[in-house]
């Protein structure tokens, strides 16, 4: 199974991660590790779902999983990608 990280902890990265749950179902596929978000995070919600919060978007300059962004504003959206496409990933 390959390491997978959601960029954002919001509606839309939860919803990213049942996309992930179903796949896994079909064929074990992704080890999800976790949310990273740079935003403000409401906690119980990732507690429901039994994720992690590994930290801000940073993290991913230290490590090397497979990430997906789970952002649903395509303005936001937009300035992670040039962000990370930066930073190598």
């Amino acid at each position: 199974m390959r390491e997978l990280v959601i960029v954002g902890a919001g509606g839309h990265g939860r919803e990213t991660l049942d996309i992930v749950e179903a796949i896994n179902a079909v064929a074990p596929t992704w080890a999800f590790s976790g949310f990273v978000d740079d935003g403000e995070i409401i906690a119980d919600r990732l507690e429901r779902r039994t994720a992690s919060l590994l930290g801000t978007t940073e993290i991913l300059t230290g490590t090397d999983p497979h990430y997906v962004v789970g952002i649903g504003s395509p303005a936001v959206r937009a300035m992670l990608d040039e962000r990370l496409t930066a930073w190598g990933r």
